[in-house]
């Protein structure tokens, strides 16, 4: 985290931007207190302003893109859902990475609503199953035919409570 800080107080202070790329093998995670290895990159850029005006949409609307990088000239460009095979494979995918396409070497940024959990029956475990799932960034939306038990006081850290029944509430 440290080293990300360090480099982005750089790139703001006039610096070029970079790819920092971090991991540790699966034969050391144990040793310093990690339960598994794996590998993080993260590419420190300031995006051009209309490429983050164009963001805020996205997230507004919550629609989907993937916001590309060319890490060998630095071109950004943003491409929303629908618009392209390798843009729709990755927001399938979920996850941001590095690829090469075309022999270019691209940093692609996936972007999207949060994941949404979807509990039918407002029963005890729906707002802890709520809560749990707010802790990590998802929507919730918790449903039962019954008003009685579908209420806020019983289901606080539900985004959305619906009366109706499960095909009902699926359909909206």
């Amino acid at each position: 985290e440290s080293e990300v800080v360090e480099a982005a107080r750089g790139l703001l202070a006039g610096g070029e931007p970079q790819l920092l790329t971090f991991g540790i093998s699966d034969e050391l995670a144990l040793t310093v207190g990690l339960p598994c290895g794996g590998e993080i990159d993260v590419w420190i850029d300031e995006p051009e302003p209309q490429l983050l005006d164009e963001l805020t949409v996205v997230a507004r609307d919550e629609r989907r893109a993937v916001f590309f990088v060319d890490l060998d000239d630095g071109t950004q460009r943003l491409v929303a859902d629908g618009d392209d095979d390798v843009a729709d494979e990755l927001i399938r995918s979920g996850h941001s990475k590095l690829l090469e396409l075309h022999g270019r070497r691209l940093f692609a940024d996936v972007f999207g609503p949060p994941p949404r959990l979807f509990v039918y029956g407002a029963v005890d475990t729906a707002d802890a199953l709520c809560a749990a799932a707010k802790a990590i960034g998802w929507r919730t939306i918790v449903a039962d035919a019954r008003g009685r038990f579908a209420t806020r006081e019983r289901l606080p850290h539900a985004d959305e409570i619906l009366v109706a029944w499960p095909e009902e509430a699926l359909a909206q």
